[in-house]
């Protein structure tokens, strides 16, 4: 809905500044049922050259970034494609040398379309995405998502760097899945 989606884009901001001012450059990966840009913010680009600090209204200034003029959500949520790319960027920067990275893993909508052969499909009324649920309360499909996902998170550990994984639920996101998404990265939920 249109109502969760002006409220992440006013988190975004705020989140963006405060890393910033902890002297971490930000990637925010928009996407719905696909990746929809990739925003890369600098805290150099920001920081004062001659005092090194930052402007009283850093989030005012990085508001423009995340605003309806720089990208459009339409509505089709792929959670999975979400997840593995913002895993994959993620491991990008500790192949590079970082030490620490911190993801938002922002979400509305519980899923609804999916990958299949290159093309985006729905999963209204597909078994697969249904049935069986497990013990935690997750279905097939989303255990293979969590699976799936495991070896971008053991591969940024093993690369001595500390992945630290917030997941922030807005609307009808599914909370049973987004829990057992927090348990499989050791991360922190937002509601």
């Amino acid at each position: 809905p249109a109502s969760s989606i002006a409220k992440a884009r006013s988190l975004l901001p705020d989140l963006i500044a405060a890393s910033l001012r902890s002297d971490v450059s930000v990637t925010v990966v928009v996407w719905n049922h696909d990746i929809v840009c990739e925003i890369d913010v600098a805290a150099a680009t920001y920081r004062d050259a001659a005092t090194g600090e930052f402007p009283e209204n850093l989030a005012e200034l990085v508001a423009p970034l995340v605003s309806e003029s720089a990208f459009v959500a339409d509505g089709a949520t792929d959670t999975e494609i979400a997840l593995h790319a913002t895993l994959a960027r993620a491991g990008g920067f500790a192949s590079a040398g970082t030490n620490k990275v911190t993801v938002w893993f922002l979400t509305d909508g519980e899923q609804t379309y999916y990958h299949k052969n290159g093309k985006v499909r729905s999963i209204k009324n597909t078994p697969r995405f249904q049935n069986p649920i497990d013990a935690s309360g997750v279905t097939q499909y989303q255990r293979e998502v969590l699976d799936t996902a495991m070896p971008s998170v053991m591969a940024i550990g093993e690369r001595k760097c500390q992945l630290e994984f917030h997941i922030c639920h807005f609307g009808d996101a599914d909370p049973v899945f987004l829990r057992a998404l927090r348990e499989s990265v050791d991360g922190h939920f937002h509601a």
